[in-house]
């Protein structure tokens, strides 16, 4: 519900601060976990030029992406991994999301964590082979 355009920098930044807290304490708490803050996805808004990704949605990603660096943890776009811009929409007229644009539906759930799944399944992937040489 961060994701407005009626947010400016300050409100950005104080939702950084906080997340920064909580992840402090999850740090504190578990300090031999790992961290991973999921971006928030594509949530689009009708225009003069039509359906449009929000422009809180890159802003808060781009914050969300400096806190995860700022606090040492793990960042994935899901924005990006969805498909970036008029991607809420796509799945919509797939019938994977509901008709605000914003919310998905259990078909969209199961799409996105096949996306999210697949993502850290290759990484992972990666990682093996890196380390085998």
């Amino acid at each position: 519900n961060m994701v407005s355009d009626d947010n400016d920098e300050g409100a950005y930044l104080s939702y950084v601060r906080n997340m920064g807290r909580a992840i402090d304490h999850l740090r504190a708490a578990y300090p031999r976990s790992s961290i991973l803050i999921v971006g928030v996805p594509d949530r689009d808004q009708r225009s003069a030029e039509g359906l449009t990704t929000m422009e809180g949605v890159t802003m808060m990603n781009a914050y969300q992406q400096l806190m995860a660096s700022e606090h040492h943890v793990a960042f994935y776009n899901l924005f990006q991994a969805m498909g970036g811009p008029g991607s809420m929409n796509a799945l919509v007229e797939k019938g994977m999301a509901n008709k605000d644009y914003t919310h998905i539906n259990s078909a969209g759930g199961r799409h996105i964590a096949r996306i999210i799944y697949d993502s850290l399944m290759a990484a992972y992937q990666l990682y093996l082979e890196r380390s085998s040489q």
